[in-house]
């Protein structure tokens, strides 16, 4: 998403980190860790997620393989992430330059470039898309690498909740909104409607 660490709640950092000390997991996209000034706190960053990150574009090869399979299990695989377009001022896909401290390069392209990183933080960890937002990996929407990732966190702990019936087209999110309460999204991404 586009939405800024200090646009939604001026103490995002300050909880999303709690959040992870504590056992928890999160995965973000780079353009998410930038505040309402389009800047990165590197500090912060820094001892989340274990990087220092740059405002310097670099463009993703096609070719993305896992090279650490981390916490989530992943294969160890090569993605093909053509691009469908390329802009002609923009050329995409494209990541943050990054430098690792504690973190761990999970995926990388052929030109070694980190495109997944992972950082142990407290009893959690912090998972970082160096691409400004996941969409921006193509195909746009479908990119087997970012689904891959996802299903795998989504899995990681599994919740004491069941959602039934089920389709291969429709996705459930479990939200934690209190201490005993919770939110379901549900989205059907196929072509028909979902009667359930």
């Amino acid at each position: 998403g586009f939405h800024r660490m200090d646009s939604v709640r001026e103490d995002f950092f300050v909880d999303l980190s709690r959040y992870v000390e504590g056992c928890g997991i999160a995965l973000l996209s780079a353009d998410q860790l930038k505040d309402s000034r389009d800047k990165f706190d590197s500090e912060r960053i820094g001892n989340l997620f274990g990087v220092d990150i740059s405002n310097s574009k670099v463009m993703i090869s096609d070719l993305v393989e896992v090279k650490d399979e981390s916490i989530l299990r992943l294969d160890k695989r090569i993605y093909n992430i053509n691009s469908e377009m390329r802009l002609k001022d923009e050329k995409e896909p494209w990541a943050y330059k990054v430098k690792t401290n504690s973190a761990r390069i999970i995926a990388e392209d052929n030109q070694r470039t980190p495109l997944l990183l992972m950082n142990s933080y407290g009893k959690g960890y912090a998972f970082l898309f160096t691409s400004p937002t996941l969409s921006i990996i193509p195909p746009v929407g479908g990119n087997g690498l970012v689904q891959d990732v996802i299903d795998k966190m989504a899995k990681y702990k599994g919740l004491p909740v069941s959602v039934s019936p089920s389709s291969e087209n429709v996705e459930f999110l479990l939200s934690k909104t209190g201490t005993d309460k919770a939110t379901i999204f549900i989205m059907n991404h196929g072509p028909q409607d979902w009667d359930g």
